[in-house]
């Protein structure tokens, strides 16, 4: 394709686009408004009430990551008292 086949279609492909922008309708500022009071009333009305299992696996969560925390402040106190020793597990290497 050469320099001039594409100007040409840049041009068209301008053209094309500030039609489209002609068309564009902008919403009035009431129209606005009453669509932000509308979003706010929903919000004010809506109660939003968790399943079962959803608050059960964010509990789960919870307790594993207390669980991490408590043996890795184990393991840090242990290093701390210089009790703690390295033991990695067998491998066949």
């Amino acid at each position: 394709m050469d320099a001039e086949a594409l100007r040409e279609k840049l041009v068209a492909v301008r053209e094309k686009t500030q039609e489209a922008m002609k068309k564009i309708e902008v919403p009035k500022v009431e129209d606005l408004r009453m669509l932000i009071e509308d979003i706010r009333q929903e919000q004010t009305e809506a109660k939003y009430h968790p399943d079962r299992r959803r608050l059960e696996s964010v509990a789960d969560f919870f307790a594993y990551t207390e669980e991490e925390g408590d043996s890795r402040n184990r393991i840090e106190s242990k290093r701390a008292r210089g009790d703690a020793t390295l033991t990695l597990p067998m491998t066949d290497w």
